[in-house]
């Protein structure tokens, strides 16, 4: 019923996410909520602390804010189903209603969850009060989900099939993820939405004999996982819902993941072999097998080994060579530490503001042997004492940084 895929930046999060919203848009029964926020929806800021009176206000807020999202993008879902239909079939009124509807609301039925909150801290500046003010909750919520949970619960009570599935599918939810922001509210917003789902179905089922499976699935980040795990009250619960993308257990899908790449821009087919492809543009001084070298010095993940590939062919090509040679794979390595560095700061600054500056001191003992008496002072320097000084230690080695 509810999963939560976890995976380091890179690890392939929003590729499945594709991939599992492209099979679930094939079976007719499935009512697909997309929730993944562009670019352009982003908040800059959802420190949202300074507008809630008390923490349940808070906790109704957020509860609010995803149903709203979920049912104006379930209408949307049972929109694009009608106005898929051939022109000359009827629609039946209850239908309608539900098209009208969106047609009436359009921009405000697009946006996503950061779009709803965007419009919620609109209305509190304007008016001065607060999120708790009833006429704030009435004037975004209240007039606006009654009219559209009548619409519908009237078409779900229209519809033949006896059986059908709502599914709720979330990527980017961390994007807005920032340590300068409160985590704490940005934790509690993630998981809301996994507590939504029993209040959705109480308020659209009718208690006739029809069933409904509701679903949820969000990918996150491992570093936003692992830090709300610290913060909310159960997190049995979220270990349980938790499967973690690991491609360390799959080497060789990485290696797929190559040459299919490599089958694409050389137009093979599907079932022709791409040994002899490693054999034409590969001239590495060294036993092993091209992609045996470059697995031993990433980290594996699809991305680290797309930039690293790619970053290989760059420099031979960039050199006029018509293979990959030592002296590219020496550029490739040096790239890819830039590389990491840029990955790591972005997957630990929520946790340690001061990464940036950290790296930046390391950098001068990069690739080097670093005796622990000269890592302490870098790190006293940014008053880290022992304890945090330990925690970051064993971040840097599992992300592969040391």
């Amino acid at each position: 019923e509810k999963t939560i895929l976890v995976g380091r930046k890179g690890s392939g999060k929003s590729a499945i996410y594709i991939k599992i919203l492209d099979e679930l848009s094939k079976d007719p029964l499935n009512y697909l909520i997309n929730l993944k926020p562009e670019s352009s929806e982003l908040l800059e800021d959802i420190q949202l602390s300074n507008v809630f009176s008390n923490p349940a206000t808070k906790k109704t807020f957020l509860t609010s804010i995803w149903k709203l999202t979920i049912f104006s993008k379930l209408a949307h879902s049972i929109y694009e189903k009608v106005s898929s239909r051939p022109v000359y079939s009827e629609s039946s009124p209850e239908e309608l209603r539900i098209v009208d509807f969106v047609r009436k609301h359009e921009s405000f039925m697009k946006m996503n969850v950061f779009g709803v909150i965007s419009e919620a801290r609109k209305k509190v500046k304007s008016t001065g009060n607060s999120i708790s003010s009833p006429r704030i909750l009435e004037e975004l919520y209240q007039a606006y989900l009654g009219e559209l949970k009548t619409a519908l619960k009237n078409y779900f009570k229209s519809i033949k099939a006896k059986y059908y599935k709502i599914v709720v599918i979330a990527d980017n939810l961390d994007q807005a993820w920032d340590s300068k922001s409160n985590l704490d509210i940005q934790s509690e917003l993630i998981a809301s939405l996994l507590e939504v789902d029993g209040q959705i179905k109480n308020e659209l089922i009718d208690k006739e004999d029809r069933q409904v499976s509701f679903k949820i699935t969000i990918f996150l980040r491992k570093d936003i996982y692992d830090y709300m795990l610290k913060e909310v009250k159960e997190p049995d619960k979220l270990t349980i819902m938790a499967s973690e993308i690991d491609w360390e257990k799959y080497p060789q899908l990485l290696k797929q993941v190559i040459e299919n790449r490599f089958k694409y821009s050389l137009g093979l087919g599907a079932d022709q072999s791409v040994e002899k492809t490693w054999q034409e543009f590969f001239d590495i001084k060294s036993k092993k097998h091209p992609f045996k070298i470059v697995e031993d010095i990433v980290t594996r993940r699809p991305r680290d080994v797309i930039y690293f590939m790619s970053q290989l062919f760059d420099s031979a090509i960039n050199r006029g060579g018509d293979k990959v040679n030592d002296v590219d794979l020496e550029y490739a390595v040096e790239n890819y530490s830039n590389f990491l560095n840029n990955n790591l700061i972005a997957e630990t600054r929520a946790e340690y503001p001061e990464i940036s500056g950290i790296l930046a001191k390391l950098q001068e003992h990069h690739g080097k042997k670093l005796e622990y008496q000269i890592y302490s002072r870098i790190l006293n320097s940014f008053e880290y004492e022992k304890k945090k000084k330990a925690k970051l230690t064993r971040t840097l080695f599992d992300r592969g940084y040391m």
